[in-house]
């Protein structure tokens, strides 16, 4: 595989503002990269359906990432769910794999956050602005947990990590408040995480797009993301 680049160039809005960002949610049943690969960004998640044999999850997740690299895509893994079951779980040192990987936008830690990737990035508007339009968080989602409640069951968000995407948002909109000078409120921040949160499990909530074809299975515990 290619290594990565020193620098990347940053994520930007076209001309007319829209930036593009297809997300794959399950990396084992998707059959059409190619199709998709062109996209301003991929966010993956599910990257392997328990890890019980190493070089199965590494020739899967090159598998991939292949197409996506050959079209200088980028792309960044959303942790958790079954990433983190089996064997060899594709855990912090099986990261690094995906960090050396060009076009690769995942980022390990912060050390003092639970889960082994939580990350921002940021998209900008158009040349040369270097204002950022939209802020995408990652999220590491941990996995299935012992539980009494219901089974299967999954850790929640750890308060660190609330913590942690406090701190980053409120310092991201100090900073635009700062360097704006008020030409445009407009910012949007997405939260991308493969383990849905509890809220989700209302059957009352309105879906925009798409069909609920499958009961939600979020974590027990609700921890107030």
């Amino acid at each position: 595989a290619k290594s990565k680049p020193n620098e990347r160039a940053p994520l930007r809005a076209k001309e007319d503002g829209k930036f593009k960002i297809v997300q794959i949610s399950d990396t084992d049943t998707w059959s059409q990269v190619s199709e998709y690969a062109k996209m301003p960004l991929i966010p993956m998640g599910r990257i392997c359906q328990k890890a019980t044999l190493a070089h199965l999850c590494q020739s899967a997740l090159f598998k991939v990432v292949a197409p996506i690299i050959e079209r200088s895509t980028p792309f960044a893994a959303v942790f958790g769910y079954h990433d983190c079951e089996g064997i060899h779980a594709l855990t912090s040192s099986a990261h690094i794999i995906l960090q050396n990987l060009t076009f690769n936008l995942s980022e390990s830690g912060p050390e003092q956050v639970d889960g082994i990737s939580n990350f921002y990035l940021q998209v900008l508007a158009p040349a040369p602005s270097q204002l950022p339009l939209s802020t995408l968080y990652f999220l590491d989602s941990h996995g299935q947990m012992q539980s009494k409640v219901h089974s299967p069951d999954y850790d929640p968000i750890k308060q660190s990590q609330i913590d942690w995407f406090t701190n980053t948002s409120q310092a991201q909109r100090r900073a635009r408040e700062k360097n704006n000078n008020n030409n445009s409120s407009f910012h949007q921040s997405l939260a991308f995480l493969h383990i849905p949160l509890p809220e989700f499990k209302d059957c009352h909530i309105s879906i925009g797009n798409g069909d609920r074809r499958e009961p939600t299975e979020s974590p027990s515990i609700n921890s107030h993301f």
